[in-house]
């Protein structure tokens, strides 16, 4: 009984020396996960805005162009052709129904219904994004 006890003191001994090691291991490893989740938070919020910042100017375009139609649906003075905004250029074709502009950038293409004259509703068609 008490070779068993000395030979467990010894063991304990031993384990000792290797306890602190990984306790060390272990918060090493909790670190770079801490920081890894930390970067790819970070990653995710950058791609996060650069798409915002493509929506916006989407945007923008779209409401400038749909600005410059219904001025002139007012002034009932539509026709086909390249038409210029102060910061968009665009093609516009003209029907009875809907009429058609090709923004040159970004590259967008709007459908625009006609109702009485008026705008009634539009839908607008991105290209793919390559790669």
């Amino acid at each position: 009984m008490k070779e068993t006890a000395v030979n467990t003191a010894r063991f304990l001994r031993k384990c000792r020396k290797g306890v602190i090691s990984t306790w060390y291991f272990s918060v090493f490893l909790f670190c770079f996960a801490l920081l890894g989740t930390a970067m790819d938070n970070d990653i995710r919020t950058m791609k996060t805005l650069i798409n915002l910042q493509k929506a916006q100017a989407y945007l923008d375009a779209e409401s400038e162009v749909i600005h410059d139609i219904r001025c002139m649906l007012l002034q009932d003075n539509v026709q086909s052709g390249i038409r210029h905004t102060s910061s968009v250029v665009y093609f516009l074709d003209v029907s009875d129904e809907y009429l058609i502009a090709q923004i040159s950038d970004p590259a967008e293409t709007l459908t625009i219904e006609l109702a009485e004259g008026r705008i009634f509703d539009y839908t607008s068609e991105r290209p793919e994004p390559q790669g």
